[in-house]
């Protein structure tokens, strides 16, 4: 399955969000695309359950790695995810769009 969106961010506090965000994003983002989020760092002491360690185990099972890491300003984090290569190849064959899709030779 592949979508149409070629950039997708996500900014939350919530680990019950940014799950449900991610599955979504996921099915929306085209093969080559990437998903960003941002999350509130521990040092800000505003009330959140998410953490990079979070966002990684979302993003897991989702095919989704981590890129970039990286310091938004001084109380949000974020990371730029992309869909891991050999799903890309997997999926390849059965996307509707032709840019950016990887050739099998």
């Amino acid at each position: 399955m592949t979508g149409d969106l070629d950039l997708v961010h996500v900014i939350t506090r919530e680990r019950s969000e940014l799950a449900a965000f991610m599955t979504q994003a996921r099915k929306r983002t085209v093969l080559n695309g990437m998903i960003c989020g941002s999350w509130l760092k521990k040092a800000s002491k505003v009330r959140t359950d998410i953490a990079e360690d979070i966002v990684r185990e979302l993003a897991f099972p989702l095919e989704l790695v981590d890129v970039k890491v990286c310091v938004v300003e001084a109380t949000w984090s974020g990371s730029k995810r992309v869909i891991h290569m050999g799903s890309q190849a997997c999926w390849a064959d059965s996307s509707r769009r032709t840019h950016g899709q990887l050739s099998r030779t």
